[in-house]
Parts: structure tokens; sequence; C-alpha cells
């Protein structure tokens, strides 16, 4: 196996979670797929846990940073706009699997949330900087006049809420629909808040 193993193990390892969930995934049918031993899975990732925690800290959190914090953090013009624009990002890369898997982080967060107090708290950290950020960008909006008041913590909340609802019907109803008819509302939402 060339390149990076501990990397294409835990890629693996994400898209079998993803597909299965992160307590139906078989680490010894992963590493055997990928060709590599038992001794390079343990020598990676000791445990289970070693791998839920890499999991989140190396692939999911990243991939929402990028896709929520990053924009958000120093937003060019009105943060309104910004956040629109990720919206139309996610349904112009909304995919057939997406739909059918849902969003990996509202399936860790429903499989983890009881069961596993550290993912669970990982998780929690992660979905409460990706809050805080939207509110930060929020309240500079408002502060600049280009956003009307509205409370920006319970704002960031409900759009987040809203979008990873939207993933888990879409992924119920195995059908595209509820989170483009979701987001379309929540544009129109965020268009009501900019001021003219």
């Amino acid at each position: 196996m060339k390149g990076n193993t501990r990397q294409q193990i835990l890629e693996r390892v994400a898209l079998e979670v993803l597909q299965k969930g992160f307590y139906s995934t078989r680490a010894d049918l992963v590493i055997k797929e990928l060709k590599v031993s038992k001794g390079a899975l343990y020598h990676y990732f000791p445990n289970k846990e070693a791998l839920g925690n890499a999991l989140i800290d190396e692939i999911i959190a990243p991939f929402l940073r990028k896709r929520w914090v990053t924009p958000l953090l120093e937003p060019k013009g009105n943060p309104c706009d910004v956040i629109v624009d990720i919206f139309k990002e996610i349904l112009q890369n909304l995919n057939e699997q997406q739909v059918k898997y849902g969003c990996p982080f509202n399936n860790l967060v429903q499989e983890f949330a009881t069961v596993n107090e550290g993912f669970r708290i990982r998780l929690e950290v992660l979905l409460d900087e990706i809050c805080e950020t939207m509110a930060n960008a929020l309240q500079k909006g408002q502060e600049q006049e280009l956003i009307y008041y509205v409370d920006a913590h319970k704002t960031a909340q409900f759009l987040i809420a809203s979008v990873e609802g939207a993933y888990g019907m879409a992924k119920l109803k195995q059908s595209s629909e509820f989170v483009k008819h979701t987001f379309e509302n929540l544009i129109t939402y965020i268009d009501s808040l900019k001021r003219k």
C-alpha cells in the first residue's frame, strides 16, 4: 500500500461509517480491502475510541470548518450573502450519496449522543464553534448596519439545526427535495435579514 497508510485507513473507515454507522463498521473488513495488516491498524489506532476521535478530529471537523467557519470568520461584505453562498454551494454539490446516507456529522451526532460521552463532547464543541462563528459574523453585520436586528446566536442555531434536520429528513425520504425546499426557504429568510 503506497502513500499515507494511516490517512487511507481513516478515509476508508469514514466511508464505511457513513454507510453503516460507527459501531457497525468492521475494521477487519476495511484493512482486508486496503490490504494492510491488523498490526498497521492498531499501530495507528490502538482501539476503536482512538479511531473515532481521529474520524471526528481529522475528517469531520476540517470539512465542517472549511464549509462553515472559514468563510464566516472574516466575511467580505454582508455575512448574509456569505451564508447564502454556502447554502447555494451545498445545493449545487448535493449528490445521491448525501441523500442516501445523510450528513456524516448528523449521523455521528445521532449515533454518539447517548452512548459515548467523549465523542459527544467532541461533536458538541464542533457544533458550538460553527454556531459561534456564524453568530459573530451576524453580529458584525448588525454593527455595520448591513443586517436587521435578530438574536444572532439563536439565528445561527436555527440555521444549523434546519440544515441538519433537512439532511436527516432527506435521508429518511431518500429524496433531495427536503434539502432543496428547506434551503430555498432558509435563503429567503436570510435575504429578509439584509438591510436594503
